[in-house]
């Protein structure tokens, strides 16, 4: 059927792309792709004239070179493929086996097809994946607390978090377990804080410790602390809550007190734990019961725990009937 006449627009109307079973216009087509990643490309051509032609038979090419850039594909790149009768769609199954970061450029052609162009550009890039960022919820601690860290894994430049990677933990140039990030691209390590001083937690991806990220972590000895509570109100009705607040203060110099473990104690029905911020504050809230109201007093208690001491302060609350119940 050569003697047809064909144009670049004849790939636009004779061949529909999906990505992964999802239907993309031809401008709009791009690939990412991650090392051990694999991707679908098909094309639907269920009304074309070219269906069974001896001549339609179709390739898929790659610029620059696939092994160089450490793409794979199913059927091979370059092989012709047959739109054979009865067939309604193509599908390539194309996998990377490394991360070259390197953009890449994918066509089609059909060579045997007199006068017949290449395909609209399908442009994709083999992504980078990178370590985004570093957090833990104690940046200041103190001695024999526990730090809980956690870095988000992403690929570069679509920002999709990437599952299933390893990565090495150290903290005051001591190793830490390795972790594997998962489904959200976080991997976690958790670990206690031993020495006073300033102390860098590093990670980085596996095998590659060239751009880690860091965050310092600030580790006091945990001196005796004074407790204040406060709150707005004494009496709380049954079925509201109330904020009970605590300052923590060092008990030699009145500074406030940053990163305080608090363990609260509602005596009898429950406990929580806060942990102070950089003005010495946290806070607890207290939901009133019936219960708490059948059996007063509620006694609110604040704990803090040192390697050789505790403090404690405690409050009286009284639940009262609720007028709207």
């Amino acid at each position: 059927m050569s003697n047809i006449s064909v144009s670049s627009q004849t790939w636009l109307q004779n061949f529909r792309p999906y990505v992964n079973s999802t239907k993309v216009k031809w401008p709009d087509l791009y690939l990412y792709l991650m090392a051990g990643e694999c991707i679908d490309l098909t094309l639907e051509f269920e009304y074309s004239y070219l269906i069974g032609d001896p001549e339609s038979p179709l390739k898929l090419c790659c610029e620059p070179d696939a092994e160089s850039l450490g793409l794979e594909c199913d059927p091979p790149f370059g092989q012709l493929v047959e739109m054979k009768e009865g067939l309604i769609e193509l599908t390539w199954h194309i996998s990377a086996h490394k991360t070259s970061g390197a953009p890449f450029e994918l066509h089609f052609e059909m060579p045997l097809y007199q006068g017949m162009p290449p395909s609209p550009l399908v442009p994709g890039k083999i992504e980078d994946v990178l370590i985004d960022s570093l957090r833990c919820d104690r940046p200041v601690t103190y001695v024999g607390y526990e730090v809980n860290a956690q870095a988000l894994v992403l690929a570069s430049p679509s920002g999709r978090p990437v599952p299933g990677v390893t990565l090495n933990w150290t903290y005051a140039g001591r190793p830490l377990p390795d972790s594997t990030s998962d489904k959200n691209g976080i991997a976690s390590s958790v670990f206690t804080v031993t020495d006073i001083g300033e102390h860098d937690l590093e990670v980085s991806l596996a095998g590659d410790s060239s751009s880690p990220k860091i965050q310092r972590i600030v580790v006091k000895d945990q001196l005796l602390a004074v407790i204040k509570l406060e709150v707005d109100k004494y009496e709380v009705p049954v079925g509201k809550s109330l904020e009970v607040r605590a300052l923590l203060q060092s008990s030699l110099t009145q500074e406030p007190m940053e990163g305080v473990k608090v363990d609260w104690e509602y005596r009898h029905y429950g406990d929580d734990v806060s942990y102070s911020n950089a003005l010495g504050r946290t806070s607890t809230c207290v939901l009133a019961t019936q219960e708490m109201f059948e059996r007063p007093p509620l006694y609110i208690w604040a704990h803090v725990h040192g390697p050789n001491f505790t403090v404690s302060k405690g409050m009286t609350l009284l639940v009262v009937p609720n007028a709207n119940i």
